[in-house]
């Protein structure tokens, strides 16, 4: 296994080319906006077909975002042309995989998922390129018809899509062909823009919701080129008002090197981890939060469970002088301590089946709504599939053993809490170094198979 751990979740990037209109110039956030760095923005290849309730968000589990009006089961699919994510259809299905009516919406322009954010009232919010400098923002409802007062056209490739609960959607753009800052806009339900808005940060920034709608923006510094995964001097973190400006206290905070992506708490407090290893816990202020830091074996993104709590998945592995780990899932307290019944240790891997050295640490699991925890470990004996409960207590019926030569590529939550597994065949690998499907089973929450 790897030895080498990546200290951070990687930047989104910039993924898509605006749309037309006049450029709208951004303020800095606060008095002043931070220097930029001079590395251009990062591209990851768009995806060409995929679907959301609500759009990714920058961490998994984090509740940034609002939660999707739509009835139970019903979810947004975007499909477009395989070579440049061009000619895109936007569908709206039902629990059982059926278009309603007033579906698809065709769309103009290049469309990626990260740009696809549904609010709390079934309104769907995307942004696609029209061209090399402009993009257009556009919002559906629930009835396939276009919002009055959209759509909207700024400057720059679009990075990310947000809506608050209020229903104010955000919209990231990137100026390539300009300095590479991050201009965040601001919108209401009716198109109207904010007051103070749009607001930059710099280069190889990106941004998320905090449950009350306070913009969280993080942002590389010195970014190293030419290197497998992110290398930077700094990484800083700010929160930012309605007003579009940075709240008081002592926000930019600053920490060394690459840290993650940021997760917030209901109570808007900010936790990371850092390079070495450091987990940090800020409140609405920027003020360090008792009980902070806590240490971990290295740089793993925090995860928010549905209690609040933060968890941490550990891979395990071998170090550079031989030392084997095991793998681990720790939960702590908002408190910095270590929760009832936590850790959960395992001698084998929670690795999935990827071998490339140029990616972070690749570890599929699911939480459902009440808590548990779904996690793939596999050693030279197989692999499995254990039910953890909020206690870190392997549930009932678990774990569910896997075919003879099966490693499972992904676990997702399906409909009435069940468990949807992909598999790989590696039966005929020596190594097994593809994340290609080639079946999946439903489990039950009771670990058992359905038909």
């Amino acid at each position: 296994m790897n030895a080498k751990r990546h200290a951070a979740s990687l930047l989104l990037g910039v993924l898509l080319a605006g749309c037309g209109g006049t450029p709208v110039t951004p303020t800095p956030a606060g008095s002043s906006a931070p220097t930029p760095s001079a590395t251009p923005a990062l591209s990851p290849s768009p995806a060409a077909v995929a679907s959301a309730t609500a759009r990714p968000d920058p961490s998994p589990s984090s509740p940034t975002a609002a939660a999707s009006g739509l009835p139970a089961g019903w979810h947004h699919g975007l499909i477009c042309r395989e070579d440049d994510s061009t000619g895109c259809q936007l569908h709206l299905y039902d629990a059982a995989g059926r278009e309603q009516p007033g579906w698809p919406r065709d769309l103009v322009g290049g469309c990626w998922p990260e740009n696809l954010a549904v609010g709390t009232d079934g309104v769907a919010y995307i942004a696609c390129r029209i061209d090399d400098q402009q993009v257009l923002f556009s919002a559906v409802d629930v009835g396939g018809t276009s919002v009055p007062g959209w759509p909207i056209r700024a400057t720059g490739y679009p990075l990310r899509v947000e809506v608050g609960r209020d229903g104010t959607a955000y919209f990231g753009t990137v100026d390539e062909g300009g300095d590479g800052v991050l201009s965040i806009h601001a919108f209401g339900p009716d198109g109207h823009p904010g007051a103070g808005w749009p607001t930059a940060l710099p280069k190889t920034a990106d941004f998320t919701l905090a449950p009350d709608g306070i913009v969280v923006g993080w942002w590389y510094e010195d970014v190293e080129e030419e290197t497998l995964d992110l290398q930077a001097t700094r990484t800083k973190y700010t929160m930012i008002g309605p007003d579009g400006r940075t709240l008081p206290g002592r926000w930019p905070i600053t920490s060394i090197r690459t840290a993650t992506v940021p997760v917030i708490t209901q109570d808007g407090s900010l936790f990371y981890t850092s390079a070495t290893g450091k987990v940090w816990g800020h409140d609405r202020s920027g003020n360090i939060i008792d009980g902070w830091p806590y240490q971990l074996p290295y740089g793993v993104p925090p995860e928010l469970r549905p209690d609040g709590r933060l968890m941490f998945i550990v891979g395990g592995g071998t170090s550079a002088g031989g030392t084997t780990s095991d793998s681990e899932v720790i939960v702590l307290t908002t408190a910095g301590r270590m929760a009832s019944g936590w850790p959960y240790r395992a001698s084998a891997s929670l690795d999935g089946p990827m071998c490339c050295i140029d990616c972070g640490p690749y570890l599929p699991h699911a939480v459902s709504a009440d808590g548990t925890l779904y996690i793939a470990p596999w050693d030279k004996d197989g692999a499995q599939v254990v039910a953890l409960d909020r206690r870190g207590r392997v549930a009932t019926g678990w774990p569910y053993r896997l075919p003879a030569g099966s490693r499972v590529v992904e676990l997702e939550m399906g409909s009435a809490g069940k468990l949807v597994v992909s598999l790989r065949d590696c039966s005929a690998q020596s190594e097994c170094c593809t994340s290609d499907v080639s079946r999946q089973i439903t489990l039950t929450p009771a670990g058992e198979l359905t038909p």
